[in-house]
């Protein structure tokens, strides 16, 4: 119940024992459900892709409380114990590139797209939810990041990893092709939202929002 018990009335403990901790305390040792609001979404507008319901991340306290770490079975031998969480789900953090207009374009809408249940390690099969994300900056520049659990974006029977709206029409992202999210490690990507007027000549079918790979990080790391 995100509390200490220090009381005596908790028990004697016999050694050599096992034990075990997580965070948040609404998940479980071995398994993790994201808390939504449980209002469906037509993520395309034409009920091909439905999603379960919304999960806010956009403050910094239920940011923390989607940040899923467990501590395996610690085996104790003396009376001292020391607990090592480690994150369980990925994080991804996106940083807007708007270099390309002269007027900044409106921005609404955007979130990324994660599974239900942790539990779920095919993306076919699970239960989707959209993440209002965190908003901060980074360089000067909006930047929006979410925990997520790790699966292929690849489209076709996947959804994408993120959608937003800019100056009213729906853009959808996903991962580069034969790239794939792991857990506990954070992304950072630049996403490049162009400009359908800029004189840069593109090829045809090119996409509106280009996402680059800039970095990977452990989360675990010390």
């Amino acid at each position: 119940s995100n509390t200490w018990n220090t009381s005596p009335e908790i028990g004697t403990i016999t050694l050599p024992a096992t034990a075990e901790a997580w965070w948040p305390s609404t998940a479980a040792a071995s398994a993790f459900s994201f808390s939504h609001d449980n209002q469906p979404i037509d993520l395309y507008g034409n009920a091909s892709f439905w999603l379960n319901g919304t999960v806010d991340q956009s403050t910094m306290q239920n940011f923390a409380k989607s940040d899923w770490m467990t501590s395996g079975q610690i085996n104790l031998s003396s009376p001292s114990l020391n607990i090592e969480l480690k994150h369980r789900l990925c994080k991804v953090t996106v940083i807007l590139d708007l270099s390309e207009w002269i007027k900044e374009p409106t921005i609404t809408g955007l979130g990324f797209i994660t599974i239900e249940d942790n539990e779920i390690s095919s993306a076919s099969s699970g239960s989707y939810l959209f993440v209002n994300p965190l908003l901060h900056m980074v360089e000067g520049k909006q930047a929006y990041s979410a925990i997520i659990s790790s699966y292929y974006y690849w489209g076709g029977i996947f959804p994408p990893l993120m959608k937003l709206n800019v100056n009213g029409t729906d853009k959808f992202v996903s991962l580069p092709e034969q790239m794939e999210l792991t857990l506990g490690s954070a992304y950072t990507f630049n996403l490049t939202v162009k400009n359908p007027d800029a004189t840069t000549t593109r090829s045809a079918g090119a996409s509106e929002c280009e996402l680059e790979l800039v970095k990977v990080e452990d989360m675990n790391k010390n």
